[in-house]
């Protein structure tokens, strides 16, 4: 009977550990899954915000372009912020410079 009893502890404290090990191996493997997740999603956002933002300087310093020629031609500042985009602050700035 005793080694009945001692056969039954065995066993339930080798299922306890087990499960322990098992739970211990699925959150590292977890994190590291999911640190892998997060870093790729990271890239993929920082490009994505990077081409919109080099569109937007890019679109911006063609108005700027655009803007001075216009200026060069004596074009109406109103017509010039209308048609750029630009504020009419910016254009005066474009004249001083």
């Amino acid at each position: 009977e005793g080694h009945a009893e001692g056969f039954a502890e065995g066993y339930n404290d080798g299922i306890e550990k087990g499960i322990e090990k098992g739970i211990e191996k699925g959150i590292e493997q977890g994190k590291k899954q999911g640190i892998e997740q997060g870093i790729e999603q990271g890239k993929k956002q920082g490009i994505e915000q990077g081409i919109e933002q080099g569109i937007e300087q890019g679109a911006n310093q063609k108005s700027i372009e655009i803007a001075k020629n216009l200026l060069m031609q004596n074009i109406d500042i109103s017509i010039i912020s209308k048609s750029t985009g630009l504020s009419i602050e910016e254009i005066k700035n474009l004249q001083t410079k």
